[in-house]
């Protein structure tokens, strides 16, 4: 597959891993291109088709006649109307493109007939604050913190009790902020 169609709340983290997807790409000898398409279509009143266009003039080939591999990151691809169609006929005109596409609206994006059987579909779900913290903490697991605040939520006999065992651990909390 060419295509990943990465769909999933806001704020969940499709732009970061897109955007961190593109910074590597750059590191091969191919074309890539990133375009945050609300800001193509809100801001600069245009399409993801004229952006290809002028992403062709800026190399000087057709995407159909590419040397190497281009590899295209469109970030909240449902803000431009013919999005779908766009990108099937670029998908289909060149063999050595890869699109990696986001998109918060996964109504639109998964119920779109023109890249059915095209797109790998991922969803991505948000973070509790567990997974957050040993993610930023590069794996270091806060089940020791989790045990002792279950403690000192369930067994504390009132509220002055649990005040007093969470101020008890509060310098273990700032390890992971």
């Amino acid at each position: 597959m060419r295509w990943i169609a990465l769909t999933g709340l806001r704020g969940t983290g499709k732009s970061t891993i897109m955007y961190q997807l593109f910074e590597e790409a750059k590191k091969l000898d191919a074309y890539v291109l990133a375009l945050s398409v609300d800001e193509v279509v809100n801001t600069m009143g245009s399409n993801i088709h004229e952006s290809i266009e002028a992403f062709e003039e800026i190399i000087g080939k057709p995407i159909c006649g590419l040397d190497k591999p281009l590899f295209l990151f469109l970030d909240e691809v449902q803000y431009d109307k013919n999005w779908g169609s766009t990108l099937k006929i670029i998908y289909d005109k060149s063999f050595k493109t890869f699109i990696f596409s986001t998109g918060s609206s996964a109504i639109l994006i998964n119920s779109n007939a023109d890249i059915a059987r095209r797109a790998i579909y991922e969803k991505m779900f948000p973070l509790s604050f567990v997974e957050f913290n040993k993610i930023k903490n590069e794996g270091k697991d806060i089940e020791e913190l989790s045990i002792e605040m279950r403690k000192i939520f369930f067994e504390s006999l009132n509220a002055k009790e649990v005040f007093e065992g969470l101020k008890s651990i509060e310098n273990k909390f700032f390890q992971y902020s």
